[in-house]
């Protein structure tokens, strides 16, 4: 049983204050972090501050040897990036007592740095347990000044009288309730009556399971409504402090960052990786705006508003920035749910509850309930749909600001559909992995697994009609009755439910995050892997795999990916329905010995040309370096595979700037004249020459690493966590422009960003798989493929004209026949069709006189479809019928283009593609600007309409070829 499901569609919400001391920080295992670069640490620290947390409280044992070193690594990078807090908390439970002096060091040596958090001008200090140590902290406070704030949650509130002397204040771990009732604030209550005017911060957590045998742990803590009820209290109860249990322990997996493999216990990959939690941050902002603003009374939130004008305010040494302007928040709806229901397998031996807490164990599934739980943040009153497969919805009407709801599934099977509407209109819908009885070896294995969509509608509203809102109540949910005038509307609307805008902003956030050709295969299949696909390796047999409804990827050289669906209802001899592009991009390829010789001062990089790359638009550009790195394991003799991804300002082409004449215009050599500069190197006009000298003296002459610019090796290695510099066997690295993709336009009606082509079609026809109804074009198998060395001919073993996608064809139709030969292979190919998407030139208004009439395609319109006389496309009569019989079916609008008849027409890969395997095609791609510039164009809607054609042709394709059969 994969515990829970959890989804988060979320826009970016604007910083919220920080009022009158109230802080909520996130507690950090160090000992998860040890492998963390400074990078690491500045992303962290980053999507912690973009959920307005405003710090860190950093967990460190007394086992541990690289204690200072991460310390001082936290602080540098959290003052650097600033607004960010930290501070200690000394392990006692885990690692054993902490020696007084040494507590004593710490404190003192980080207390003066900027980001040390604290209160009343003293440095804040915590503990998780130590009770039998309690005297200690005596002569600590005495020597480090500090404000002491223990965990000493086995005390017990009763407990604390005897140590008010000790202690400034509190910090609870108690965020669990004891099996399946629901998480009182008691507690809480006896701890704020013990302590009276000192502080007190209270704990939440939004989930509780680990499995690590070596410790003797495998039990579950309810979960489900846990995160809002808590906030809930916390809103009420108004603490002084909050701390969020936790930023990254995955043991326990209660995490809420990022997941750094580096940091997971042995035992905890199988319910951690994979499994982002990243969901449970998207609403925070404003949990915590309510909290910080709310005094019992919704009056407060504008006056405390208009109290907090300044541009920064100051509280408990920490800075919080306040926008003077509006702000415009987006809807969001976060949702989770177990994908099995608690029956359906074996618990392995998990407990509800631990018998070492002194709990009562009980069946996990008593504490967990089957029910999806869905949290919303909406700007005007609006309502939600849940359907689980084909079921009747559930509809739910939900107000302006923060509410909650739950959905008990019972016997309800499939995948499960949200979807928000507002006046008659659907602004978002996504559909979730299905809700089934099939558990994975038979075996319940609680765990999460989420996924982040942002949407933002058109509506609009000021941060202070936002904080008018920020109370939060609870939803109610009711079957959907039939015969409303919503419903009528619905069945009125397209029908494809793909909201074309809601994919502008995921797209961006895509194209920033993977640069490469390998970040955005391995982000693909992280996604796959979400939506409860299966991973496959072309070294395995996969004839016992392969399953009727099972959904399927297979990657090859970490550049090419095909994902296939395998319809409930296919039968050997039917065919396939397939979108392919490529995931290559023009760029710049660092050379197989890239260390050069400096030239003026300059250190440079030797870089080659991938297809046209290095034009004129390379010039001035501010460019970073990324790509995998092969690394030796010398435990075990084996090379892994790890990405890497320096996206700061390193390396830039300089151009020759005009007043030099004629040779500032060009033609330019790429050998000579466009080579990247990376570093300064002025020694030789000085005495001490060593500079250069040195650095290669540290890295072993005979290695890879030895070829390659040194201090290029050691960012690298610093980044990859890896400290000998000759386990770097060999990596494949390439240029790019760090430029963030961005919503751009008078309107937000465009999409400014590098490598479009044809990163753009690969996305949408991604998500369109994903979105594709199971129920639809059931005896068919859907599948999309991504292509490597499209740009350069497509010739490598990762290309479209290898047997990558042809294999993986013949596989799937060899384990349903039970007669497997040419002839069901034939017939396979026969009643399949192959959608070659590659994008597409879109009409440029400055240059209209090289368009046809005709065949000028727009912006926000629709894909086009591409045609060429000379077999350049493989787009014919009957191809772009059934392309335009599927446009018809989803309410999709297409375009054509053709190339003027004195220009000169590219390729894809949909005649290779076609010719070579013999089933019908077309070329029809998303239409963008500048193709082949370092930066490039395309409609904010376009990577939207993308997904609802492909869907469209998934879902339809089964039924319009029926139509074409004669043809």
């Amino acid at each position: 049983m994969r515990l829970k499901y959890l989804f988060s569609m979320a826009a970016t919400v604007a910083p919220v204050v920080t009022v009158e001391g109230k802080a909520v920080f996130a507690h950090f295992i160090v000992g998860n972090g040890a492998g963390m670069t400074s990078f690491d640490w500045k992303n962290d620290i980053e999507h912690a501050k973009a959920a307005s947390i405003d710090g860190f409280v950093l967990n460190i044992g007394p086992q541990d040897s690289y204690t200072f070193d991460v310390l001082y690594k936290a602080y540098t990078v959290a003052a650097e990036v600033g607004n960010f807090a930290l501070f200690l908390s000394f392990d006692y439970l885990t690692g054993g007592p902490w020696p007084i002096d040494r507590v004593i060091q710490l404190i003192n040596s980080f207390q003066q740095l900027p980001a040390q958090f604290k209160h009343n001008n003293r440095p804040v200090v915590t503990t998780f347990e130590g009770v039998n140590n309690i005297n200690d902290w005596i002569s600590i406070k005495k020597s480090t000044g500090c404000f002491f704030m223990p965990t000493w949650t086995s005390l017990g509130p009763e407990g604390l009288h005897k140590v008010l002397d000790i202690i400034d204040g509190v910090s609870s771990w108690d965020a669990w309730p004891n099996g399946a009732n629901s998480k009182s604030q008691e507690a809480d209550d006896a701890y704020r009556k013990v302590l009276g005017h000192k502080p007190y911060m209270m704990p939440i957590s939004a989930w509780f399971y680990t499995n690590l045998p070596q410790w003797g742990k495998n039990w579950l803590w309810r979960g489900d409504d846990l995160w809002f009820e808590r906030w809930q209290q916390v809103i009420t109860l108004q603490p002084e402090f909050v701390q969020l249990l936790t930023w990254n322990d995955y043991g326990e997996s209660s995490y809420i960052g990022p997941i750094h493999l580096n940091g997971i216990p042995n035992g905890a990959a199988e319910y951690v990786v994979g499994k982002p939690h990243d969901g449970w941050r998207a609403l925070l902002p404003y949990y915590i705006a309510a909290y910080k603003m709310y005094d019992g009374t919704r009056s407060q939130y504008k006056k405390q508003e208009k109290a907090n004008s300044c541009k920064f305010v100051q509280r408990s040494k920490i800075l919080c920035p306040v926008k003077k302007k509006s702000q415009e928040p987006a809807d969001i709806i976060t949702f989770w749910y177990r994908v099995n229901p608690g029956m359906a397998g074996s618990a392995g031996g998990t407990t509800g509850n631990d018998a070492n807490h002194g709990q009562q164990t009980l069946n996990p599934t008593v504490v967990s309930e089957d029910k999806i739980f869905v949290s919303v943040y909406t700007k005007y009153p609006s309502i939600i749909y849940v359907q689980i497969g084909e079921w009747p919805e559930i509809l739910v009407h939900v107000g302006s600001g923060l509410q909650h709801f739950n959905v008990r599934y019972g016997n309800f099977r499939g995948p499960v559909r949200i979807s928000l509407w507002r006046e008659g209109t659907m602004l978002v819908s996504t559909t979730g992995p299905e809700i089934t009885d099939l558990c994975v070896n038979g075996k319940l294995t609680p765990h999460f697994t989420n996924m982040t969509r942002q949407f933002q509608s058109n509506l609009r509203v000021s941060m202070s009609s936002l904080r008018s809102q920020l109370p939060i109540t609870q939803a109610e949910p009711h079957y959907q009755p039939q015969s409303t005038e919503e419903t009528r509307r619905r069945e009125d609307s397209p029908p494809s439910s793909i909201s074309p805008e809601s994919y502008a902003q995921p797209f961006c956030d895509f194209m920033t995050s993977n640069p490469t050709i390998f970040h955005a295969v391995a982000s693909f299949c992280s996604q796959l892997e979400a939506h409860g696909f299966k991973a496959l390796s072309e070294r395995d047999v996969w004839s016992s795999t392969l399953k009727p409804g099972g959904k399927y990827f297979c990657t090859r050289n970490g550049s090419s990916l095909v994902a296939f669906t395998i319809g409930s209802d296919y039968k050997p001899g039917n065919g396939f329905a397939i979108v392919g592009g490529h995931a290559d991009a023009l760029c710049a390829k660092l050379k197989p010995v890239s260390k050069l010789q400096t030239k003026a001062g300059y250190v440079q990089l030797g870089v080659a040309p991938y297809a046209g790359s290095l034009s004129s638009t390379w010039w001035d550009r501010d460019l970073g370096i990324g790509g995998r790195v092969l690394v030796r394991d010398l435990d075990t003799g084996t090379i892994e595979s790890k990405l890497v991804k320096l996206d700061w300002a390193i390396a830039r082409i300089p151009s020759l700037a005009v007043h030099f004449g004629p040779q500032s215009r060009g033609p330019f050599n790429k050998e000579t004249q466009m080579v990247p500069i990376i570093a300064l190197d002025n020694s030789d006009l000085f005495e001490n020459q060593e500079t250069a000298v040195k650095e290669d003296i540290e890295i072993k002459q005979g290695t890879y690493a030895a070829t390659q610019p040194p201090r290029l090796v050691k960012v690298i290695a610093e980044q990859l966590g890896v400290s000998d510099l000759s386990t770097i066997v060999n990596w494949e690295l390439e240029l790019f422009d760090i430029q963030p993709a961005q919503i751009g336009g008078l309107d937000k009606e465009f999409i400014f960003a590098g490598r479009i082509d044809d990163k753009l079609c690969c996305y949408s026809a991604q998500e369109a798989l994903l979105a594709s109804s199971d129920n639809m074009s059931t005896g068919v198998v859907k599948m999309v493929g991504m292509f490597d060395s499209e740009e350069i001919g497509s010739l490598l073993r990762q290309g479209a004209r290898s047997n990558f996608m042809s294999s993986i064809i013949e596989r799937i139709v060899e384990t349903f026949s039970p007669s497997y030969g040419p002839n069901i292979l034939s017939q396979t190919v026969a009643n399949s069709f192959f959608l070659s998407s590659d994008v597409t030139h879109a009409v440029n208004p400055n240059f209209l006189n090289v368009y046809m009439e005709g065949h000028s395609p727009r912006l926000n319109v629709g894909v086009a479809v591409s045609a060429d006389p000379n077999g350049h496309m493989a787009t014919d009569s009957i191809s772009a019928a059934i392309l335009q019989r599927v446009a018809e079916k989803c309410g999709s609008a297409l375009q054509i283009f053709q190339i003027r008849n004195d220009g000169v027409s590219g390729g894809t890969i949909g005649p290779m593609t076609s010719a070579r395997i013999g089933m019908r095609a077309i070329d029809a791609g998303i239409v963008q600007l500048s193709m082949h510039s370092i930066r490039a164009m395309t409609g904010n809607m376009d990577p939207g309409l993308g997904v609802k054609l492909f869907k469209g042709f998934f879902d339809y394709f089964e039924e319009v070829d029926h139509e074409f059969r004669g043809c």
